[in-house]
C-alpha cells in the first residue's frame, strides 16, 4: 500500500479522536522535523529504536502542549514502524478537515508572483466551479514561461504558456505525420 494511502488511513483515525481541532498545528510541527536533516536522519533510520524516535517527537509535542490522545496516537504510529507516515500525515489530515468544513486548497504555480486581484479572481472562479470555499497557495515555477498551473487534489488546470507550446508542437507533429 502506498505511503499516501496509509497516511490517509491514519489521518481518518486521528480525525475521530477528541481534540481534532488542534491536531493540525501539531502535525505541521512534526512534519517540520523531517525538514531538519539531522533529525530526519534519526527519525527515518531503520536501526534507531522506535522508542528513541518517539522520545524525539514527544519532546516537541509536549512543548507544543499536545494532549494525551494525540501523543498516544503518534506513539503507536512510530512503535508500529510507520514513522515515514508522519511526513504526509499533516497533509492528509488537513484534507480531511477541509472536506469536513467544505473547503478546498488550490495550489497556483506561476513563473512570477500573482497579483492579489488576479488571485482573488482565481479564487472566485474556483469557488463557483467547485461550490466550496477555496484557499490558495502560490508557488513560483519559472519553467512555466507564462500563465498559471492550478492543482486541486488530483485535478490540474494547465493554463501555462509551456503547456500551450507543447500542445502546438504535438498538434503540428500529428498534422505532419498525416
Amino acid at each position: 500500500m502506498s505511503l499516501a494511502r496509509v497516511s490517509t488511513r491514519y489521518a481518518k483515525a486521528l480525525f475521530k479522536l477528541p481534540g481534532k481541532g488542534t491536531y493540525g498545528k501539531y502535525l505541521e510541527e512534526i512534519a517540520e522535523l523531517f525538514h531538519e536533516s539531522q533529525i530526519s536522519k534519526v527519525l527515518l533510520c531503520p536501526v534507531v529504536a522506535p522508542s528513541l524516535k518517539f522520545d524525539v517527537v514527544n519532546h516537541i509535542m509536549e512543548y507544543q502542549g499536545a494532549d494525551l490522545y494525540f501523543r498516544t496516537f503518534i506513539k503507536e504510529v512510530i512503535l508500529r514502524g510507520r514513522t515515514k507516515v508522519l511526513v504526509q500525515l499533516s497533509e492528509a489530515f488537513n484534507k480531511i478537515v477541509e472536506e469536513e468544513q467544505g473547503v478546498i486548497t488550490a495550489d497556483i504555480y506561476s513563473p512570477i508572483s500573482v497579483a492579489e486581484n488576479v488571485l482573488a479572481e482565481i479564487e472566485e472562479y474556483l469557488s463557483r466551479k467547485f461550490g466550496k470555499k477555496v484557499y490558495t497557495r502560490t508557488h513560483l515555477d519559472r519553467s512555466l514561461l507564462g500563465g498559471v498551473l492550478i492543482k486541486i487534489g488530483n485535478s490540474r488546470l494547465d493554463l501555462s504558456l509551456r503547456h500551450k507550446i507543447e500542445t502546438l508542437v504535438l498538434n503540428a507533429q500529428s498534422q505532419g505525420s498525416n
